[in-house]
């Protein structure tokens, strides 16, 4: 009777080594990486249509210039402060005036249309007069043309860099 029990206690200790192997593999065929998950496509749609927005309810009100870009300059605001994890460059205004507002976490240069607008991180803001139909934003070493059409315009540059991968979108 002894010898039945040794038995027993084996197949017992056995069938939990092979569930305990089986669970582990389990776990480990489960399981993802999401590093390089940035979801800028989805923050690009969304300034697309709150900017588009922002531009309508100013023409629709008749609001002023000023009044525009102070609208605008909220908005690029709210972005920026809602994700401090990325460089944001906000280029908008009219054909006779540009401003440039943005922020970035390393130092790099900006210069619009030629003019440098900054060299340090943080936040920066600038006003420029552009000198034809179309400007062009540096941004380190990389170049973006902006067409300036006539009436508001409004460009915006959104940078994240992570595990040495450097996503950008514009719109």
């Amino acid at each position: 009777m002894v010898r039945m029990g040794k038995r027993g206690q084996f197949y017992l200790i056995a069938a939990i080594l092979l569930s305990a192997v089986i669970i582990g593999v389990a776990a480990i065929s489960n399981s993802i990486s999401t590093t390089g998950n940035t979801d800028l496509g989805g923050l690009k749609q969304q300034i697309q249509v709150e900017g588009s927005k922002t531009v309508d309810y100013a023409i629709n009100n008749g609001l002023s210039q000023a009044q525009t870009d102070s609208l605008l300059s909220g908005l690029g605001q709210d972005y920026m402060d809602a994700n401090p994890d990325k460089d944001f460059y906000f280029v908008y205004g009219s054909d006779s005036s540009i401003i440039i507002n943005g922020t970035q976490a390393s130092d790099k240069t900006v210069a619009l249309d030629g003019h440098t607008i900054t060299s340090s991180s943080g936040p920066f803001s600038s006003t420029i007069t552009p000198s034809g139909s179309s400007i062009l934003l540096s941004i380190g070493s990389d170049s973006y043309s902006i067409g300036l059409k006539s009436g508001e315009n409004l460009y915006f540059v959104i940078i994240k860099e992570t595990s040495g991968e450097k996503y950008v979108v514009t719109g």
